[in-house]
């Protein structure tokens, strides 16, 4: 009689390792998907941010950026607070602002506009 007891002790505690353990993975799960949908609706934000700056300095209206177009973008506090939001330091904000104009212009050096 003292081994079924043991028996059924262990049953219990084997089923509720496993229940504990389904759990845990639901729970990874769930946050893994929070985790992936807040980054959609960060990335989603930036670039609907981007894409009005895009349009504000855009003074030509042909649907590109100039160069010399691309210094309201840098100044645009809009996109500046964007950058800072998905976690760029502050002190990297220009530096990264400039790393996306040699993206968009193709690695050439960047020429000051002339005051």
């Amino acid at each position: 009689i003292v081994l079924v007891w043991v028996f059924i002790v262990f049953v219990a505690i084997s089923g509720i390792t496993l229940l504990n353990m389904l759990i845990g993975v639901l729970c990874k799960v769930v946050q893994d998907t929070a985790r992936e949908g807040a980054e959609q609706r960060k990335a989603s934000e930036l670039k609907d941010i981007f894409v009005r700056a895009f349009r504000a300095v855009d003074t030509s209206n042909d649907g590109y950026i100039q160069e010399q177009e691309w210094v309201g973008i840098q100044r645009n506090p809009e996109v500046r607070k964007a950058l800072l939001r998905l976690g760029v330091e502050n002190s990297e904000v220009d530096n990264r602002l400039e790393q996306l104009r040699a993206k968009v212009f193709w690695d050439r050096p960047a020429r000051r506009p002339s005051l």
